[in-house]
């Protein structure tokens, strides 16, 4: 089938060319922020994209338990597999025509017979129909089976120690493999389980979590932690159940299934409790509660806290937390933050602090360092301490698996993360609980002064958003700061070797420049920028703002989020055309007129900008922004009583349309070579590039493919893959299947499955091969949009990507937007796994039809 490319619409900024160390936490700081409720399915593909981003897959059994629990591997080679446990697993029915029902009890009765030897203590529940909810307001959704210790709770299968998904078929596998051609619903499956894993991960705190997938006769074991989803080769479990079995004794016997040592239940009077989370209630810090376990109460989602001391002398303090986390990041992979309001749990303090746990990359300066240097700065958050939980040595379950899969990959691809604590002293609310639009300027402008301080010793904070300035409960405390600024974890510390070039930050609060991937350095007036988004994206949602363009005047909620989840093109149309109002309050609207004019200077044509210096204009500095604030606040004028408004979000209807599964053989067969100006200097990957990339000459890479160890080249005939495709250029192509995708020979024992690397014009060199002198066996990871950037031991991508195309409309709130109104998973084109693509129904032949609606394919944003 021929293919079609829009070429106007190749090159955009948008979170499918970007892939930060922010950004990459998807889950998070897309869905917690974006002014659109996306579909589940948009969600899960989020998670497929985060886990294919971070995947080393296709590894034999036994390396997959000696990466995953070093401590107990030599006990998981000996032990032997019960007679009664591999019979029982014969006789799991399979087959298209089975009910997966009925596999569920087949294999439970086995699991459960295999643990009642009274060693394991493990039981195995059907958990198919409760389908909780993943997050208070979030989408109803369970896996087939959930593993539990014997008297632990089933309330929810998010907390239970493990999870089994369940398939009937056995090319229902998630994961490529020479033997299988990818098709949509492997790309669904392995979506499905990702998303379980997020849910998991983030609804229990946990330092690492197990999963099995069983699909027809075979099975495949999962385990992820905030740097790798490692992935085990696929086995057949009725020939060869031994890896199952240690599955089992994994869950049960290594590090407490995972859970997270230092969070402990909570125990002792409730009385304590109870006072003072009525306290915290008063002075509203703390939000209505509400748990995804029916019948809990803030009691029951409350725990305890272990701080260690500075040293190892020190004593360690337990922290008593006030309900359920105030935060806690959706992501699969990343930092995992999640922040607890908290006392003491001796009710030796009446003082609260904010508890901050984090997964911190170990080549990055650590935050507490940064809060040391800028300690005593009004307007920026007080530390009181931070320490490492973990020792940094593979057998610490508080240290991620990094370190030893890049030892056996034979490259720095996976970042080592630590768990990292912190007690933060200064108390805040969030800036969308403003009390008055009053009170939200003078904690912004307090914010303003300490990152000011913070440019001053040449510290910038590279991650300003709504979440990280705080209006101040006690501004006393904090030299009658209004309010500050908290994470400083991703600065930029002189005398450091990271790189300013990396993008960093909030999706919807960076600099336009940031989103449209400009060649240059993180500055000071990237950070001024984020404040104006940041105080815009407030008004617009929770005050009555309206927003005038062309004469047309429209709600403030209406609009935000076109301007903000759609990318930078919308922003700088916005710049251009549109002017915000807030009725009643002149100074506010006065305000943030100047400070888009401001902004927008950066951004007025080259005509203009080559007469800047004719024509003095205001520069986009701390001066002049603070300036700008000062003034609006001496202004008369200001309401009394206007406090925030509660946001909706926008639902948006989910269009059902055919898919097509765009894979490089079809691809570059139908596809002509691109202009040099249709090339980008970069471009995003899709997260199972491996299998499916679009990106530029490939390299099959498998330890079955050659004895030498040595890669084998897999170079397509078309010149297009020689320039490289960028995934948005096929945004809108029209390609199909192919059905005789090459295959590498197999030739090892200890081997894992093929795969296909892209090769960047940063780095035209094979990846290493897991057979090859670097490891003895294994498999390599999936690239991802930010292999380079892996390859050294960051998270972060290179400031260098294809700019947003000019829009031929006239309106910013007219600039195309996706069918479900929000955007797809960075590096997704349809589906977070394969490159997918949807398309309005079409005639099979023939000349198109003027009469019908536009044949353009379309994204699948919302399946």
């Amino acid at each position: 089938m021929g293919s079609t490319v829009d070429t106007s619409l190749m090159a955009r900024s948008s979170r499918d060319s970007i892939n930060s160390c922010t950004l990459s936490e998807s889950l998070s700081a897309l869905g917690q922020h974006q002014s659109s409720e996306a579909h589940h399915e948009v969600h899960r593909r989020w998670a497929g994209d985060e886990g294919a981003r971070e995947v080393y897959g296709g590894i034999q059994p036994d390396i997959f338990f000696s990466l995953a629990a070093p401590d107990i591997k030599e006990h998981l080679l000996r032990i032997e597999c019960p007679k009664g446990f591999r019979k029982d697993l014969k006789y799991v029915p399979t087959g298209t025509s089975v009910p997966e029902t009925d596999m569920y009890g087949s294999l439970i009765r086995s699991f459960n017979a295999a643990s009642a030897d009274g060693t394991l203590h493990l039981r195995i529940k059907d958990c198919s129909a409760t389908r909780p909810d993943a997050y208070p307001g979030g989408p109803k959704l369970s896996p087939d089976l959930m593993v539990i210790k014997e008297g632990e709770s089933s309330d929810h299968w998010g907390t239970s120690r493990a999870f089994i998904e369940v398939k009937r078929s056995d090319d229902a596998d998630p994961y490529p493999n020479a033997n299988c051609k990818l098709t949509l619903e492997n790309m669904e499956i392995w979506n499905q389980i990702q998303e379980y894993a997020a849910v998991a991960l983030n609804l229990k705190p946990r330092c690492f979590l197990f999963a099995a997938s069983i699909f027809g006769s075979n099975a495949r074991l999962f385990r992820w932690d905030r740097s790798v989803v490692l992935v085990s080769s696929a086995f057949n479990y009725k020939k060869q159940p031994k890896p199952l079995y240690q599955f089992l004794h994994c869950v049960s016997q290594y590090a407490d299934g995972g859970y997270d040592p230092s969070v402990l239940k909570r125990s002792g009077s409730l009385r304590l409790f109870w006072d003072r989370y009525g306290e915290a209630k008063k002075a509203g810090l703390i939000p209505e509660f509400q748990s995804v376990i029916p019948g809990n109460y803030p009691e029951d989602e409350s725990v305890l806290l272990q701080v260690p001391g500075r040293t190892s002398k020190d004593p360690t303090e337990v922290y008593l937390t006030m309900g359920p986390p105030l935060f806690v990041s959706r992501s699969l992979v990343g930092r995992g933050t999640r922040v607890w309001l908290a006392t003491l749990a001796d009710g030796s303090s009446p003082d609260f602090v904010i508890i901050k746990d984090t997964w911190r990359d170990a080549n990055r300066v650590a935050e507490g360092e940064i809060y040391q240097s800028i300690e005593g700065i009004p307007g920026v958050a007080r530390l009181g301490r931070a320490v490492d939980l973990g020792r940094g040595d593979q057998s610490d379950v508080h240290t991620t698996i990094a370190k030893a899969v890049n030892e056996h990959y034979g490259a720095p691809r996976f970042v080592q993360r630590i768990h990292y604590r912190s007690i933060i002293l200064s108390i805040g609310r969030p800036l969308d609980l403003f009390r008055s639009t009053r009170e939200l300027t003078e904690a912004m402008r307090s914010a303003l002064g300490g990152l000011s301080h913070m440019a001053e010793s040449k510290i910038i904070h590279r991650d300003i958003s709504v979440n990280n300035i705080m209006i101040s409960t006690d501004p006393a405390a904090k030299k009658d700061a209004k309010g500050f600024v908290i994470d400083p974890e991703l600065a930029a510390v002189p005398g450091k070797t990271d790189d300013r070039s990396y993008i960093t930050g909030t999706f919807q609060f960076l600099a336009i420049e940031r989103l449209m991937g400009q060649p240059g350095d993180h500055e000071q007036y990237h950070d001024l920028e984020s404040v104006y988004w940041v105080l815009l994206w407030v008004v617009l949602r929770h005050t009555k703002s309206q927003v005038i363009e062309w004469g047309r005047t429209k709600c403030g909620t209406d609009c935000v989020a076109a301007i903000f989840d759609e990318g930078g093109a919308h922003k700088v149309a916005f710049l251009c055309t549109a002017e915000v109002v807030v009725p009643g309050n002149k100074p506010l609207t006065a305000l943030l007129d100047r400070l888009q004019f401001l902004v927008s200077l950066r951004y007025m044509n080259k005509r203009l900008r080559s007469h800047a210096e004719k024509v003095p204009l205001p520069k986009m500095t701390y001066e002049e922004v603070m300036e700008a604030f000062d003034d609006a606040l001496k202004s008369e004028g200001w309401p009394s009583d206007d406090p925030a408004i509660p946001f909706k979000l926008k639902t948006k209807g989910v269009k059902a349309e055919r898919v097509e599964i765009i894979t490089t053989q079809s691809h570059h067969a139908t596809r002509a070579a691109p202009s040099a100006a249709e090339r980008p200097s970069s471009g995003g990957s899709s997260p199972l590039a491996s299998v499916i990339t679009t990106m530029e000459s490939l390299t099959l890479v498998s330890p079955e493919s050659s004895s030498a160890g040595k890669p084998q080249p897999y170079t397509t005939t078309s010149q297009s893959a020689q320039h490289g495709i960028n995934n948005a250029q096929l945004r809108d192509a029209r390609v199909t299947a192919s059905s005789d995708r090459p295959q590498g020979r197999r030739t090892g024992s200890g081997a894992a499955p093929e795969r296909v690397v892209p090769r960047t014009r940063s780095s035209q060199r094979a990846l290493p091969d897991a057979s090859g002198s670097k490891s003895a066996t294994g498999a390599v990871p999936f690239p991802s949009s930010s292999q380079t950037a892996n390859e050294t031991g960051t998270s972060r991508s290179q400031g260098s990507r294809p700019r947003e195309p000019r829009s031929t409309s006239s309106s910013w709130s007219r600039l195309p937007t996706s069918s479900s109104g929000v955007p797809s998973a960075p590096g997704a084109v349809g589906s977070s796994s394969p490159r997918i693509a949807e398309k309005e129904e079409e005639r099979d032949s023939g000349p198109p039809d003027p009469t019908r609606k536009s044949q353009r394919l379309v994204r699948r944003d919302a399946s």
